[in-house]
Protein backbone atom coordinates (compact mmCIF):
# COMPACT_ATOMS: atom_id res chain seq x y z
CA UNK A 1 0.00 0.00 0.00
CA UNK A 2 1.39 3.49 -0.99
CA UNK A 3 1.93 6.26 2.07
CA UNK A 4 0.72 9.62 1.34
CA UNK A 5 2.96 12.82 3.08
CA UNK A 6 1.03 15.52 3.34
CA UNK A 7 2.86 18.83 3.23
CA UNK A 8 0.78 22.16 3.85
CA UNK A 9 2.17 25.36 2.44
CA UNK A 10 0.51 27.95 4.45
CA UNK A 11 0.61 31.63 3.20
CA UNK A 12 -2.34 34.22 2.35
CA UNK A 13 -5.08 33.58 -0.64
CA UNK A 14 -3.63 30.68 -2.30
CA UNK A 15 -4.70 26.96 -1.38
CA UNK A 16 -3.04 24.24 -3.67
CA UNK A 17 -3.39 20.23 -3.66
CA UNK A 18 -1.00 17.83 -6.06
CA UNK A 19 -2.25 16.08 -8.65
CA UNK A 20 -2.70 12.60 -7.10
CA UNK A 21 -2.43 10.91 -10.34
CA UNK A 22 1.23 9.89 -11.32
CA UNK A 23 2.24 11.10 -14.83
CA UNK A 24 5.48 11.40 -16.81
CA UNK A 25 6.87 14.36 -14.86
CA UNK A 26 6.65 13.97 -10.55
CA UNK A 27 8.26 16.21 -8.55
CA UNK A 28 9.07 15.33 -4.98
CA UNK A 29 10.00 17.87 -1.73
CA UNK A 30 13.16 17.53 -0.90
CA UNK A 31 14.43 19.69 1.41
CA UNK A 32 13.57 23.77 2.40
CA UNK A 33 16.34 25.97 2.17
CA UNK A 34 16.09 29.05 4.87
CA UNK A 35 18.44 32.19 4.58
CA UNK A 36 19.20 32.63 8.69
CA UNK A 37 21.20 35.47 9.84
CA UNK A 38 24.42 34.91 11.50
CA UNK A 39 23.00 35.02 15.29
CA UNK A 40 20.44 32.82 14.09
CA UNK A 41 22.69 30.40 11.95
CA UNK A 42 25.04 30.16 14.99
CA UNK A 43 22.71 29.54 17.54
CA UNK A 44 20.97 26.84 15.92
CA UNK A 45 24.63 25.08 15.17
CA UNK A 46 25.03 25.01 19.05
CA UNK A 47 21.23 23.94 19.39
CA UNK A 48 21.80 20.98 21.86
CA UNK A 49 18.64 19.94 21.49
CA UNK A 50 18.22 20.27 17.70
CA UNK A 51 21.80 18.50 17.22
CA UNK A 52 20.96 15.50 19.89
CA UNK A 53 16.99 14.85 20.11
CA UNK A 54 15.09 16.67 17.32
CA UNK A 55 17.37 15.52 14.59
CA UNK A 56 20.85 14.29 12.79
CA UNK A 57 22.61 17.05 11.79
CA UNK A 58 25.74 17.86 9.34
CA UNK A 59 27.82 21.04 8.71
CA UNK A 60 28.48 21.44 5.03
CA UNK A 61 31.60 23.43 4.31
CA UNK A 62 32.49 25.07 0.83
CA UNK A 63 34.79 27.63 -0.48
CA UNK A 64 32.12 30.07 0.64
CA UNK A 65 31.65 28.78 4.29
CA UNK A 66 29.53 26.65 5.83
CA UNK A 67 25.93 25.50 5.75
CA UNK A 68 23.66 23.67 8.09
CA UNK A 69 21.44 20.80 7.38
CA UNK A 70 19.14 19.29 9.79
CA UNK A 71 17.95 15.75 9.06
CA UNK A 72 14.61 13.85 9.04
CA UNK A 73 13.84 10.29 8.08
CA UNK A 74 12.14 11.21 4.69
CA UNK A 75 13.20 15.18 4.41
CA UNK A 76 15.43 18.46 5.93
CA UNK A 77 15.57 21.84 6.22
CA UNK A 78 19.06 23.59 5.14
CA UNK A 79 20.00 26.36 6.91
CA UNK A 80 22.19 28.46 5.05
CA UNK A 81 23.63 32.04 5.77
CA UNK A 82 23.39 35.76 3.79
CA UNK A 83 25.65 34.46 0.90
CA UNK A 84 26.18 34.02 -2.81
CA UNK A 85 22.60 33.33 -4.08
CA UNK A 86 21.01 34.31 -1.01
CA UNK A 87 22.62 37.36 -0.75
CA UNK A 88 20.25 40.01 0.11
CA UNK A 89 17.75 37.36 0.52
CA UNK A 90 17.43 37.36 4.77
CA UNK A 91 14.40 35.23 5.29
CA UNK A 92 14.24 33.89 2.29
CA UNK A 93 12.41 30.20 1.71
CA UNK A 94 12.98 27.80 -0.80
CA UNK A 95 10.98 24.97 -1.75
CA UNK A 96 13.97 22.33 -3.32
CA UNK A 97 12.03 19.73 -5.51
CA UNK A 98 13.61 16.83 -7.35
CA UNK A 99 12.12 14.43 -9.98
CA UNK A 100 10.95 11.23 -9.29
CA UNK A 101 12.26 9.78 -12.25
CA UNK A 102 15.67 11.24 -13.96
CA UNK A 103 15.59 13.56 -16.83
CA UNK A 104 18.07 15.72 -18.63
CA UNK A 105 17.66 19.62 -17.38
CA UNK A 106 17.41 20.75 -20.62
CA UNK A 107 14.00 18.38 -20.58
CA UNK A 108 12.75 19.54 -17.12
CA UNK A 109 13.35 23.28 -17.84
CA UNK A 110 11.07 22.94 -20.51
CA UNK A 111 8.29 21.39 -19.20
CA UNK A 112 8.26 24.08 -16.09
CA UNK A 113 8.48 26.51 -18.67
CA UNK A 114 4.90 25.87 -19.88
CA UNK A 115 3.94 26.71 -16.77
CA UNK A 116 5.40 30.39 -16.24
CA UNK A 117 5.47 33.86 -17.80
CA UNK A 118 9.25 33.92 -16.05
CA UNK A 119 12.13 33.01 -17.73
CA UNK A 120 13.57 29.51 -16.53
CA UNK A 121 17.32 28.75 -16.30
CA UNK A 122 19.97 26.21 -15.20
CA UNK A 123 22.29 27.36 -11.89
CA UNK A 124 24.47 25.04 -11.81
CA UNK A 125 26.70 23.77 -8.77
CA UNK A 126 29.80 22.41 -8.75
CA UNK A 127 32.15 20.89 -5.86
CA UNK A 128 34.57 18.56 -6.38
CA UNK A 129 33.39 15.52 -8.38
CA UNK A 130 29.88 16.32 -7.41
CA UNK A 131 27.53 18.46 -10.11
CA UNK A 132 23.82 19.37 -9.57
CA UNK A 133 21.58 21.48 -11.47
CA UNK A 134 19.24 24.10 -10.16
CA UNK A 135 16.72 24.86 -12.12
CA UNK A 136 15.39 29.07 -10.87
CA UNK A 137 13.91 31.61 -12.00
CA UNK A 138 15.14 34.06 -13.87
CA UNK A 139 15.72 37.65 -11.98
CA UNK A 140 17.61 40.64 -12.42
CA UNK A 141 19.81 40.56 -9.53
CA UNK A 142 20.79 43.79 -9.73
CA UNK A 143 17.36 44.99 -8.29
CA UNK A 144 17.99 43.68 -4.89
CA UNK A 145 14.66 45.01 -3.76
CA UNK A 146 12.71 42.73 -6.18
CA UNK A 147 14.41 39.44 -5.06
CA UNK A 148 12.09 36.93 -4.70
CA UNK A 149 11.71 35.13 -1.16
CA UNK A 150 9.69 32.35 -1.82
CA UNK A 151 10.62 30.59 -4.70
CA UNK A 152 9.85 26.57 -5.92
CA UNK A 153 13.10 25.38 -7.74
CA UNK A 154 14.32 21.84 -8.82
CA UNK A 155 17.62 20.21 -8.35
CA UNK A 156 18.47 17.73 -10.68
CA UNK A 157 21.43 15.88 -9.88
CA UNK A 158 24.04 14.36 -12.94
CA UNK A 159 23.60 10.94 -14.09
CA UNK A 160 27.36 10.53 -12.98
CA UNK A 161 26.42 11.78 -9.37
CA UNK A 162 23.84 9.62 -9.15
CA UNK A 163 26.21 6.80 -9.82
CA UNK A 164 28.30 7.71 -7.16
CA UNK A 165 25.98 7.67 -5.01
CA UNK A 166 24.85 3.88 -6.00
CA UNK A 167 22.48 4.12 -8.06
CA UNK A 168 21.50 2.20 -10.84
CA UNK A 169 20.41 3.01 -14.57
CA UNK A 170 17.40 1.33 -13.96
CA UNK A 171 16.58 2.85 -11.16
CA UNK A 172 16.85 6.28 -12.81
CA UNK A 173 14.81 5.14 -15.17
CA UNK A 174 11.77 3.44 -12.24
CA UNK A 175 12.15 6.76 -10.31
CA UNK A 176 13.57 6.95 -6.42
CA UNK A 177 10.90 7.62 -3.80
CA UNK A 178 12.08 10.72 -1.31
CA UNK A 179 12.31 8.32 1.71
CA UNK A 180 14.45 5.88 -0.51
CA UNK A 181 16.66 8.57 -1.42
CA UNK A 182 16.69 9.85 2.50
CA UNK A 183 17.41 6.44 3.57
CA UNK A 184 20.39 5.91 0.97
CA UNK A 185 21.75 9.76 2.21
CA UNK A 186 21.62 9.61 5.94
CA UNK A 187 20.85 5.45 6.66
CA UNK A 188 19.89 4.68 10.19
CA UNK A 189 21.91 8.04 11.50
CA UNK A 190 18.23 9.57 11.94
CA UNK A 191 16.51 6.40 13.70
CA UNK A 192 15.10 7.44 16.91
CA UNK A 193 15.35 11.03 16.41
CA UNK A 194 12.26 13.24 16.28
CA UNK A 195 12.44 14.78 12.96
CA UNK A 196 10.62 12.73 11.00
CA UNK A 197 9.39 14.91 8.07
CA UNK A 198 8.24 18.19 7.32
CA UNK A 199 4.28 18.23 7.66
CA UNK A 200 3.61 22.16 7.53
CA UNK A 201 5.43 25.23 6.13
CA UNK A 202 4.58 28.71 7.29
CA UNK A 203 5.57 31.76 4.90
CA UNK A 204 4.51 35.26 4.56
CA UNK A 205 4.65 36.19 0.86
CA UNK A 206 4.54 39.49 -1.43
CA UNK A 207 1.35 39.95 -3.64
CA UNK A 208 4.08 39.84 -6.38
CA UNK A 209 5.13 36.92 -5.12
CA UNK A 210 2.37 34.96 -5.01
CA UNK A 211 1.51 36.40 -8.84
CA UNK A 212 4.81 34.79 -9.97
CA UNK A 213 4.71 31.46 -8.37
CA UNK A 214 0.97 30.76 -8.23
CA UNK A 215 1.68 29.41 -12.03
CA UNK A 216 5.06 27.86 -11.23
CA UNK A 217 3.59 26.21 -8.25
CA UNK A 218 1.12 24.03 -10.32
CA UNK A 219 4.07 22.66 -12.73
CA UNK A 220 5.15 21.34 -9.28
CA UNK A 221 2.27 19.65 -9.18
CA UNK A 222 0.07 22.16 -7.29
CA UNK A 223 -3.43 22.48 -7.44
CA UNK A 224 -5.68 25.35 -6.32
CA UNK A 225 -8.35 24.28 -3.86
CA UNK A 226 -10.31 27.36 -3.74
CA UNK A 227 -10.30 30.43 -1.34
CA UNK A 228 -8.49 30.46 2.14
CA UNK A 229 -4.55 30.15 3.09
CA UNK A 230 -3.60 26.22 3.16
CA UNK A 231 -1.79 25.23 0.05
CA UNK A 232 -1.63 21.55 -0.27
CA UNK A 233 0.66 19.13 -1.44
CA UNK A 234 0.29 15.16 -1.68
CA UNK A 235 3.58 12.97 -2.44
CA UNK A 236 3.44 9.29 -3.39
CA UNK A 237 5.87 7.62 -1.20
Amino acid sequence: MRKLLIVLIVFPALSFAQRSKESNFLFQLNHIDICVDSITYHSLLKNKFINDAFSFTKTFNDSTGSEFLVLGQEDYIHFLPEKNFYKHRLGACLLVHHSFRWKETHTLIDYLQAFTIDSLYNRPYRFTNLTIDYINVYEDLKDTSRLLKFIPILANGSKEAYFDWGYKPEDLQNGITQKKYMADYVGKETKGKLFQNIRSIEVTASTEEQIRIEKLLRGYGYKRMGSGMFCRRVLWL
